[in-house]
């Protein structure tokens, strides 16, 4: 995929730096995700890259024993819409660490990976366990 076919959407219903209130899976009420890039893409549409925090899944492997956050999770902007409730805060300033979309990046570039077409909350349902 060429550079100029994919590009960033400034003007769309979500913008970089909105945390947003989702519906979340009972137990993570308070859980909200980050916008971190808007772009669109061919044979994806637009896409909404968030980081989410504040949920609650087992994760032996965790230090707490809880995994609380996702630094990366690509969504089409349906599923997005599908999923949001309120908007919580504007501006708010992005993590140091997004190092995580350039993997994705790498990854779709060669038509390895995709977006997630559900819900932030059944997104999350998905992670692992152990």
């Amino acid at each position: 995929m060429t550079e100029e076919t994919v590009r960033d959407v400034e003007d769309g219903k979500y913008r970089v730096g909105e945390v947003w209130n989702y519906e979340t899976r009972p137990g993570d009420e308070g859980s909200t995700f980050t916008v971190l890039k808007v772009e669109s893409r061919p044979g994806f549409g637009v896409i909404v890259h968030i980081s989410v925090e504040g949920f609650r899944v087992p994760n032996p492997h965790a230090p707490n024993g809880l995994h609380e956050r996702i630094r990366h999770m690509p969504f089409t902007e349906d599923a997005i819409d599908s999923s949001v409730t309120t908007r919580a805060a504007v501006g708010t300033p992005l993590p140091a660490d997004i190092d995580a979309y350039a993997n994705w990046r790498r990854y779709v570039d060669a038509d390895g990976a995709g977006v997630f077409t559900i819900t932030v909350a059944e997104a999350i349902e998905l992670i692992p366990r152990d």
